[in-house]
């Protein structure tokens, strides 16, 4: 990885090299490489001698501060701190600027992913130009390419003006970028043959599954009702948690300057293991309470979650740019952290994708 391993306390993603960062008045810096004259965090590994006659001015911490770059962050990055620049230190100062990184507990490296991802796109001729009649076995010589990207063509349909293609993928595809690599290959395919074809700018993009928008909030709503306690006044305590957000439509799609992606997401996150148990009513509240800033701090919208014992429920329309499982991880670690209460999550979590249509309605499954 290329980044510096910096985190973000709320989304646990890597922290930007231009911009501040600041979650519940923190900021959590990581280790980085060397800081240039424009202040931000250089990845090169030239020795500081060579930095220096690239015109970088070398902060004396330089390869052990960084991450993200606030305003107040310039002072110290411009020149070398003077024994009286420390004695003017606050402590609280002193102690951030020390402070080493976050690490996730939750990784892509030893945390199982349950999924169930399928991906459509929507390619649209330009202007005047229109698919010729061989476009179809044009765009199948991509299959190849395709599953070595991780996707697995289900379905192709062919107009005039217009190419849809559904596919399976792995959970670690962001949405933008299966959209980049559907239209690039395409693109590269059709020019190779002979035939090139304009495409527009714009795409579409649909995330699909087996069940459609209503079932997954009806699934979600109805899981306090069938659950089997022995206690019904804990049954009205978790009813409390079960909610569903009026004013985010999993129907609307999410605009980007090169399309429109539909993106909606089924995540369930599970106990490590069945008799660990979430019991604590100020538990559920801090749960209910961190949902949407996580989901918020990601650019995802939480639509409907239900917080049980030992499981949460959550559905949301996802964040286009980020893969089902960085989405995922992002509850995990944040929850795992904000709670304090130790690793309780299992390592797994399933993930899966859904639309107001589903499969079966396209002749899949």
């Amino acid at each position: 990885r290329n980044w510096t391993g910096a985190y973000d306390r709320t989304s646990y993603q890597p922290l930007s090299q231009h911009s501040s960062h600041t979650t519940l008045g923190r900021r959590w810096r990581g280790w980085c490489g060397n800081l240039g004259e424009d202040n931000i965090c250089s990845h090169d590994t030239r020795s500081r001698k060579a930095q220096r006659k690239r015109g970088g001015r070398l902060h004396p911490r330089a390869c052990s501060v960084g991450g993200s770059v606030s305003k107040e962050d310039v002072y110290f990055m411009r020149k070398y701190l003077s024994p009286e620049e420390i004695k003017k230190m606050s402590l609280s100062e002193m102690l951030e600027f020390q402070r080493p990184a976050l690490e996730p507990e939750y990784t892509l490296s030893n945390t199982k992913i349950t999924n169930s991802l399928f991906y459509s796109w929507h390619g649209f001729a330009s202007g005047d130009s229109t698919f010729s009649e061989n476009a179809e076995n044009i765009a199948r010589s991509c299959v190849p390419e395709w599953k070595n990207d991780g996707f697995d063509l289900l379905k192709f349909n062919l107009k005039p003006k217009l190419i849809q293609i559904l596919c399976g993928v792995v959970p670690t595809t962001p949405p933008v970028e299966f959209a980049r690599k559907m239209k690039g290959r395409l693109d590269h395919a059709f020019r190779k043959s002979g035939n090139p074809t304009r495409f527009s700018r714009a795409v579409g993009f649909r995330s699909l599954g087996g069940n459609t928008s209503k079932i997954v909030s009806r699934y979600i709503a109805g899981q306090v009702a069938k659950e089997d306690l022995v206690d019904e006044r804990f049954r009205l305590v978790l009813s409390e948690f079960t909610r569903s957000a009026d004013d985010v439509k999993l129907s609307d799609a999410m605009n980007t300057n090169r399309g429109r992606y539909w993106f909606n997401l089924h995540i369930v996150l599970v106990a490590g293991e069945r008799n660990i148990r979430i019991s604590k009513d100020e538990t559920f509240e801090k749960i209910t309470t961190l949902l949407p800033r996580i989901a918020a701090k990601n650019g995802c919208e939480l639509s409907d979650h239900s917080i049980m014992p030992d499981h949460i429920h959550i559905a949301l329309k996802g964040n286009p740019k980020m893969s089902p499982v960085d989405i995922g991880l992002s509850f995990l670690n944040n929850l795992w952290y904000m709670l304090n209460l130790g690793a309780v999550w299992k390592r797994e979590f399933y993930v899966g994708t859904f639309s107001e249509y589903s499969l079966r309605e396209i002749g899949i499954r």
